[in-house]
């Protein structure tokens, strides 16, 4: 099923990326984000070495240990599409970490208009 907006990503009942870190490890979910990124810049043309790919996915991790997985899926499907930036032919961390800050930050708006007790159970 595709996920379209942030809205329907957040209320997926899905493992969240602090669950995951709880479970596997945090070098668990580096290593999935740094598929992730491999991914993405694959698919943008870009070259990304392993350490860019090890240092991004560690300020993801930061950045967005909120998250569920429909939610990281549709990020980095919002980034591939352009929706947080241009990459100008260059794997670029900073469009990377700005896009996660403003997908969170939308993110937010979103929880804010949903009831308290739904806001708990999404937080938690």
């Amino acid at each position: 099923m595709e996920i379209k907006t942030p809205k329907d990503a957040l209320l997926k009942n899905v493992i969240k990326v602090r669950e995951i870190t709880a479970c596997y490890g945090a070098n668990t979910v580096q290593t999935w984000l740094m598929a992730w990124l491999v991914v993405l810049a694959n698919k943008l043309d870009l070259s990304i070495t392993v350490s860019q790919a090890e240092e991004t996915a560690l300020y993801l991790i930061e950045e967005l240990y909120m998250l569920n997985i429909a939610e990281l899926t549709l990020f980095f499907t919002k980034l591939v599409k352009g929706d947080y930036g241009s990459f100008y032919n260059k794997f670029n961390l900073h469009t990377i970490i700005q896009g996660a800050k403003k997908y969170r930050k939308s993110r937010g708006l979103i929880l804010r208009k949903l009831p308290t007790e739904m806001q708990r159970k999404l937080i938690n």
